[in-house]
């Protein structure tokens, strides 16, 4: 069913990312078939954590899969309090470490949310890049 439903994509997809299936992520020998056929496209990985048994970042990394996890669930909680916080929380992980991942759903209350953020970036020294930045090799600066 794997190879089927990535077939559909196409061309439209270069990685792919978990949003349920918390019980094939933390199953290795469920995983695996998964992963051969996203290694065999090329795609990356962005494991979202749905759960404290994942095995999605590990495997797709053994099996030298370009992988990431994701670092902040913006809208677990879809009070506007909560909702800074996970993003303030993002700011100072990207900080800390030069980037990170925050996973969202279009939920209204969580694009009010980023239209109040997105304009603090640039005072926070901070820059919102598509995730494939993340997978390209930078350049060095001279």
């Amino acid at each position: 069913k794997t190879v089927e439903n990535l077939a559909v994509l196409g061309d439209m997809a270069i990685g792919v990312n978990n949003h349920m299936g918390s019980r094939l992520t933390a199953d290795r020998k469920a995983l695996k078939p998964v992963l051969e056929e996203v290694k065999k496209r090329g795609f990356f990985v962005v494991d979202s954590i749905t759960s404290g048994d994942t095995q999605l970042y590990d495997l797709a990394s053994e099996m030298g899969i370009p992988a990431l996890k994701r670092h902040v669930f913006v809208d677990h909680d879809l009070t506007p309090e909560a909702m800074a916080k996970a993003l303030a929380k993002a700011v100072t992980i990207a900080k800390k470490n030069g980037y990170a991942i925050a996973i969202a759903h279009p939920h209204p209350e969580t694009l009010e949310a980023l239209l109040t953020w997105l304009p603090t970036l640039e005072e926070q020294e901070v820059q919102l890049v598509p995730i494939t930045e993340l997978f390209v090799p930078q350049s060095p600066k001279i």
